[in-house]
């Protein structure tokens, strides 16, 4: 591997449960599921930090001021504490020997940012860069209209959640720009042919192992992602680094 974690970015039923799967069979690898954004808190905590040290942190050195000590306050040791805290939620409890760790989740449109007091998405993707070690971005995407029948996205309406899609995709296209840990991944793409999600294998520089690869391919993944099962081939290929 040549991460030393792994984020899948990536909006409602696009088969973002099979991938967590299919990257899961990675040895050292754990990739856990949604958190309804729970990183976002810390995000906000480090805007407030810088945002109160460079307003206030001139004026904090008097005890009589309303802000005394301001000053102390350490982007540096604040992302320490954040990053051990992140990784010590996703990996707690894990059975096996974990080297690579992330997640993934789905509530990175437009609405769902505006929900959680994130804001631009972009801003927030640099903070997770900045959380995890050495991460790898993989987006995931969907024919919107596909994604848009599952009953996930009723009560926006077909319209509106296919829009939504198209600016999660106009926004994440813009965020990557020039950079090499982001991988573009499309549902259907990723199952066609002989070696399903091998683009992904190749960008993470992953072993490549079919027979647990067609296993988790051939079982049913969340509530209505229901497919036939696909099977993985062996890749003469692969890399075992």
């Amino acid at each position: 591997m040549r991460f030393s974690s792994v984020l899948v970015v990536t909006y409602g039923r696009t088969g973002s449960t099979l991938l967590t799967g299919v990257l899961n069979t990675i040895p050292g690898v754990l990739v856990r599921g949604e958190n309804q954004n729970m990183f976002a808190g810390l995000y906000q905590g480090l805007r407030r930090l810088r945002s109160t040290r460079e307003h206030y942190a001139d004026n904090a050195h008097c005890s009589t001021s309303p802000f005394f000590g301001t000053h102390r306050l350490c982007e540096q040791r604040y992302l320490a504490h954040a990053r051990e805290l992140a990784r010590g939620q996703l990996v707690a409890g894990s059975p096996r020997h974990v080297t690579v760790y992330g997640f993934k989740e789905t509530r990175y449109t437009r609405l769902q940012l505006a929900e959680d007091g994130v804001g631009a998405l972009g801003p927030y993707l640099d903070f997770l860069a900045e959380l995890f070690p050495s991460p790898a971005f993989v987006v995931l995407t969907r024919d919107h209209g596909d994604a848009a029948a599952s009953s996930f996205w009723r009560r926006l309406g077909r319209d509106r959640a296919c829009e939504q899609m198209r600016l999660f995709d106009e926004d994440v296209h813009q965020w990557a720009v020039g950079r090499e840990d982001v991988l573009w991944l499309d549902y259907d793409d990723a199952l066609a042919g002989p070696r399903p999600y091998g683009a992904l294998f190749d960008f993470l520089h992953a072993f490549y192992d079919a027979g647990k690869i067609g296993h988790v391919l051939g079982t049913q993944h969340s509530d209505d992602n229901r497919r036939p099962t696909v099977t993985a081939l062996p890749w003469p290929g692969a890399v075992t680094g």
